[in-house]
C-alpha cells in the first residue's frame, strides 16, 4: 500500500497503481489424519506382538554356550593382566613408545622427509664466491 501512494521522483507526479487483492484463504475440509496399515486400519497388534513386532526368541541358540569352553578359557587368561587400569595403562604407554621408537628406526626413512633426505641441490654461492 505505501508504493502505491508515493510519488515519482522524476516529474513529481503521483504513481496510479490499483491496491494488491488479498489472496483468500483456503478453506479446504479439515479431518483427523487416519494412517490405513495392514488389514483394516490394523498396524500393530496387542493381541499378539508376536506376529506384529516379530520373534526375538528366533535369533537365540538352544543349545547353550555358543563357544567352546576351551576358547573360554583362553580369553580369560589372555585378558587377566589388564584387568587393572594401571597394568594397562603401562602397557598402552609401552605400546606407544615402541610404535614410535619403531616409525623413527624405519619409517621416517620410507616417509623420504627433507630433514632425513638432506639438501636436494648444491649450494648457491654468493656474488663473491663465498655461501
Amino acid at each position: 500500500m505505501a508504493l502505491s501512494m508515493s510519488s515519482s521522483s522524476l516529474r513529481g507526479a503521483r504513481v496510479a497503481s490499483r491496491p494488491a487483492t488479498r489472496a483468500r484463504a483456503c478453506r479446504a475440509a479439515r479431518a483427523a489424519p487416519q494412517a490405513k496399515y495392514g488389514d483394516e486400519g490394523v498396524y500393530f497388534d496387542l493381541d499378539d506382538p508376536t506376529n506384529t513386532t516379530g520373534s526375538w526368541e528366533m535369533y537365540q541358540s538352544d543349545k547353550g554356550a555358543v563357544y567352546p569352553t576351551t576358547q573360554g578359557e583362553f580369553f580369560e587368561r589372555a585378558a587377566q593382566p589388564f584387568q587393572k587400569r594401571d597394568a594397562f595403562f603401562a602397557f598402552s604407554a609401552l605400546a606407544f613408545g615402541a610404535g614410535v621408537l619403531a616409525w623413527g628406526l624405519e619409517g621416517s626413512q620410507l616417509a623420504q622427509l627433507p630433514i632425513a633426505k638432506g639438501p636436494t641441490k648444491a649450494a648457491e654461492l654468493g656474488p663473491r664466491g663465498k655461501l
